[in-house]
């Protein structure tokens, strides 16, 4: 009795072409955007287009501000850029890490078997 794994179902599936492989239902099921990754994909837009808002305000309170010693408010917009980068990071850290965030290629075949790799 051979051992299965679900790298090895996986390999026996797409490579022996499984009953429903090439079916529009499957391929949609197989590509289907996952819910919770559009919610974190969102949010990396979201901190992404305010990232380049606090560049913007950055660079306008450097120039309207030149030569003001007492105006700290080039370096707020520092520190708001700087926790927009750190929020940012957790979000893609917290993707990759549940798998909500990942490649998914069409022409990505799937993790290789042991099998596989020893013909290699």
């Amino acid at each position: 009795h051979a051992v299965h794994t679900q790298d090895a179902d996986y390999q026996l599936q797409h490579t022996q072409g499984g009953p429903h492989q090439h079916t529009p239902t499957a391929l949609y099921w197989r590509f289907a955007p996952n819910p919770g990754a559009v919610v974190l994909k969102g949010l990396i837009i979201v901190f992404m287009v305010l990232l380049v808002a606090s560049l913007g305000s950055g660079l306008y309170f450097l120039l309207v501000d030149q030569g003001d010693k007492n105006s700290r408010r080039t370096f707020h917009s520092l520190g708001v850029r700087l926790g927009l980068a750190l929020g940012l990071a957790a979000v893609i850290v917290y993707g990759v890490a549940t798998g909500q965030l990942g490649h998914r290629n069409p022409w990505d075949a799937g993790p290789k078997g042991a099998a596989s790799r020893a013909a290699d």
